[in-house]
C-alpha cells in the first residue's frame, strides 16, 4: 500500500483535519481513509484495453501530460464520458496526474498521463500473459507476480 494524495478539495475542506495516522478526520469523528493500493492489476489492464474511450485516452497521454478538455477535442470524446473514464483509469492506477494548468479566468484543470507506454498479450495454453512497460521504461509482468504490479 502506498500513500496517495487527497484531493484538493479535501484540504480546503475546514470540516476536514489531518491526523498522524494517515487518515483524515471529519469533525464529528468519522475518518476518511487515504491509503490506496497503487498496482496495476491484471484485470484493470485488460478492461482499460478492451474499452474504445479508455484506449483512446491512453493512447492520448502516453507522451505527454493532458486535461480533460485537451483530450475531449483531439479524441471526439463525450465530456461526460471523458472525465468518468478518467476517473475510472486514475482509479485503476493506470493514469496519474502530472501537474495542472490555471486558465487565465482561474480555472484549474488537471493534467493527466498514462503509466504505462507499451503493452503485449500473448495466449498462453491455459493463460492470458500480460507484460507492460511503463512509462519510466521498466517492464512488468503480472501474470508472473500474482496479478499485482506495484509500479513507480
Amino acid at each position: 500500500m502506498a500513500l496517495t494524495t487527497v484531493s484538493e478539495q479535501m484540504r480546503e475542506d475546514s470540516t476536514c483535519s489531518y491526523d498522524e495516522t494517515t487518515s483524515w478526520k471529519n469533525k464529528p469523528g468519522q475518518n476518511i481513509s487515504v491509503l490506496v493500493d497503487s498496482t496495476i492489476r491484471e484485470g484493470a489492464l485488460l478492461k482499460a484495453l478492451g474499452d474504445k474511450y479508455t484506449r483512446t485516452i491512453l493512447l492520448s497521454i502516453i507522451d505527454e501530460p493532458k486535461s480533460v478538455i485537451d483530450i475531449t477535442r483531439e479524441q471526439n470524446i463525450p465530456i461526460s464520458s471523458a472525465y468518468r473514464k478518467i476517473h475510472w483509469l486514475e482509479n485503476s492506477h493506470l493514469i496519474n496526474v502530472k501537474g495542472f494548468v490555471i486558465t487565465n479566468d482561474g480555472k484549474k484543470y488537471h493534467l493527466y498521463q498514462s503509466r504505462i507506454k507499451a503493452v503485449r498479450i500473448s495466449l498462453a495454453t491455459n493463460a492470458i500473459q500480460i507484460e507492460f512497460t511503463s512509462n519510466n521504461g521498466k517492464t512488468y509482468n503480472p501474470s508472473s507476480q500474482e496479478q499485482e504490479i506495484p509500479i513507480d
